[in-house]
């Protein structure tokens, strides 16, 4: 009991070393300098989030998104320590509101949008031609910082986007994000709801994260979206489920951590079903370990 209450330290000593450039030097294979860096990176050999080799150098034990960039690792992680903090102190509020954590599932997004362009996109009929002509249209539900967008637009040219967000600090970001990228034109940003969108027959291709919709928003979101997508356009939805191999602890904080982002943890059956009802047809899913994509498609 002790070990687990005491992982805030951890999490502490990793944002503290990722903000003051010591992240840096341990991916460069520079030796730390500072009494306290070398006591964070100490606690971090512990708890199996360092390893030292032989020679003293240090490097990550497993790879993770964040870890080739320190700012954002160091954004993440403050993120999280601060809603810990909210959460602990009954003073939570919606996601979306932390700049620090919007940036960090931001980078989580680029990942996601690398999986989509690479792995999911050539199983949906129909919609990868699209995608391949350059005649697409996507829609991204919870847009964020944009970087799914950017990714599918980028790798497609021609392929055009509408992102939704009800956070105006994200859509800050995207916009900023797509005038980097030269992508305003092409990318549509709109602060509205999903279950308030109005288009029809107009997407090829919609990603709808479960995990930001409380279920009634979702269930009414999924009949708009099916609405706005054209015939044979595919949804993509992820959901908070932890896959068989998470250990208790794991399988947890996966559903934790869906409770506080307002969608809440769902089983990929209950996820399939829910499409189904919803009007969709050829559900079906890819299971992960804190999350697995479930597929289905507009009649």
């Amino acid at each position: 009991m002790i070990d687990s209450l005491r992982q805030v330290q951890v999490v502490g000593a990793l944002a503290r070393l990722a903000g003051n450039g010591g992240w840096a030097e341990i991916l460069a294979g520079e030796p730390l300098q500072g009494t306290l860096d070398v006591a964070d990176a100490r606690l971090l050999i512990a708890a199996d989030v360092l390893h030292e080799h032989a020679d003293g150098r240090l490097e990550p034990v497993e790879l993770h998104p964040w870890y080739d960039d320190p700012s954002v690792l160091a954004s993440g992680l403050t993120a999280e320590l601060r809603r810990a903090l909210r959460h602990g102190t009954g003073a939570d509020q919606p996601t979306g509101g932390d700049p620090d954590e919007i940036v960090a599932m931001g980078m989580a997004s680029q990942s996601v949008a690398a999986i989509l362009a690479e792995a999911v996109l050539p199983l949906l009929t129909q919609t990868r031609d699209r995608f391949a002509d350059g005649t697409a249209r996507f829609l991204d539900v919870g847009v964020g910082t944009g970087a799914i967008a950017e990714t599918l637009c980028r790798r497609f040219p021609g392929t055009r986007a509408v992102g939704l967000d009800i956070s105006q600090e994200a859509l800050t970001m995207a916009r900023d994000r797509m005038s980097a990228a030269s992508l305003e034109h092409r990318v549509e940003l709109r602060e509205l709801s999903v279950v308030d969108l109005d288009d029809v027959d107009l997407y090829d291709l919609a990603w709808v994260p479960q995990v930001f919709l409380a279920r009634d928003d979702l269930e009414r979101g999924l009949h708009r979206v099916l609405a706005s997508l054209r015939s044979g356009g595919w949804l993509v939805m992820p959901v908070a489920a932890p896959g068989d191999d998470c250990s208790r602890l794991e399988a947890a904080a996966v559903a934790h951590d869906a409770a506080l982002r307002g969608g809440g943890a769902m089983s990929v059956e209950s996820a399939l079903a829910l499409l189904t009802s919803a009007g969709f047809e050829d559900a079906w899913d890819m299971r992960g370990v804190s999350q697995s994509l479930t597929f289905a498609r507009k009649p």
